[in-house]
């Protein structure tokens, strides 16, 4: 099936995420409606009407919060069901990331090519019961392939920002943009690692000959899982035992019940026969993924989606592929060392009410907003 490359199938597309400013939990004032009580007063009484928003804004995020799977994505008329198009979202409180994968679109000159787009957002939910997104990070196929251009994923500028109006149905989800785009996903049940998955783990990854496949209930951890959920920064990059410099490398991480996504951003450099850069390269790797965790000092995960271009080319990655990494906190940051020598440090980061600038942004273009392309 060929399909054309419209704009609203970008409007997913994530962000980048090269400043530490996002990190902070800077909290905005009041909400609208509210008063702010100064020191030794009484906290303000919340009003009728902001007390039934907050508590719509509280279920609509309740049922929001899990993992889930693209059942159809609808636009300009068409309507592309699971199998013509993968992908896959992890909501969490204050964060989601969303990964997507499609065959089949078509270039300026008629060449068919693969899509694949990634990103993990901070997102709030209006009064309006829209859900609004600031692009922590994410990349991209370009919109509209050039022949001169040979790079195959692009980044999106911090901050990018988007509004969707979202409909919580029991276990799906649909999120339409101001164009007419809809995206309907379906819930993924709470899980690990299957048995096989855990039996190959054992003959693939272990020193051991086999890993039992004992339930997750009975390998994981209860007060180590609540240290990983939440969304990590990544702070540090460890190439075989060689740090990475922090101005060449992003990343990002958001964990929660059962399931992981992972963003990471490299910045590399062709160079011509003298050695001169001639350009800058984005390598990536994303994915969503399953994970238990093992013996309270191991991750172990399966993708379920993921793509990387280590040789600029996209690379789709096989679902069941298996990773382990050594599991450490230390000074309240999150360690993961692979297997090749590769380390990865996070910290943590809060989610945050939008600030003032931010929010009357949003309340100025309302549904139609969609300023991720802005310089």
């Amino acid at each position: 099936m060929r399909i054309s490359l419209s704009s609203p199938f970008r409007l997913l597309t994530a962000a980048v995420f090269c400043s530490v400013a996002l990190i902070s939990a800077s909290f905005a004032p009041a909400q609208e409606g509210q008063k702010t009580a100064r020191v030794g007063e009484d906290p303000p009484v919340e009003n009728a009407l902001n007390r039934q928003r907050r508590r719509t804004r509280e279920k609509q995020t309740a049922g929001m919060i899990g993992a889930w799977e693209l059942l159809r994505y609808e636009t300009e008329g068409a309507v592309i069901s699971r199998g013509e198009i993968a992908g896959n979202a992890l909501i969490a409180d204050g964060f989601f990331s969303l990964v997507i994968h499609a065959a089949g679109f078509e270039d300026a000159t008629g060449e068919e090519f693969d899509m694949a787009q990634a990103g993990i957002f901070r997102y709030e939910i209006s009064n309006f019961s829209d859900l609004r997104s600031l692009t922590v990070i994410g990349h991209s196929t370009p919109p509209d392939i050039d022949p001169e251009v040979e790079f195959t994923l692009i980044e999106e500028q911090i901050g990018g920002m988007r509004e969707y109006r979202v409909v919580v149905q029991k276990d799906q989800i649909l999120m339409q943009h101001f164009t007419g785009t809809k995206l309907t996903f379906v819930r993924m049940p709470p899980t690990g690692l299957s048995a096989p998955e855990i039996a190959r783990l054992g003959e693939e990854l272990s020193e051991n000959a086999a890993v039992e496949a004992e339930s997750s209930e009975d390998l994981v951890q209860v007060p180590l899982e609540e240290q990983l959920h939440g969304a990590w920064y990544l702070t540090g990059y460890l190439a075989g035992g060689v740090p990475v410099p922090d101005d060449t490398i992003t990343g990002a991480a958001l964990i929660d019940d059962g399931y992981m996504s992972l963003v990471i951003h490299a910045n590399d450099f062709l160079v011509d026969e003298k050695g001169l850069p001639l350009d800058s390269v984005l390598l990536a790797q994303a994915g969503i993924y399953h994970y238990r965790v093992k013996d309270s000092k191991m991750l172990q995960t399966s993708t379920i989606i993921g793509h990387a271009n280590p040789d600029i080319a996209v690379d789709y990655e096989y679902a069941g592929g298996l990773r382990q990494y050594d599991l450490s906190f230390e000074d309240n940051a999150l360690i993961l060392r692979g297997l090749d020598g590769t380390a990865l440090r996070f910290v943590r980061m809060a989610p945050r009410k939008f600030t003032e600038l931010e929010q009357a942004t949003f309340n100025r273009y309302g549904r139609g907003l969609d300023l991720v392309e802005d310089e």
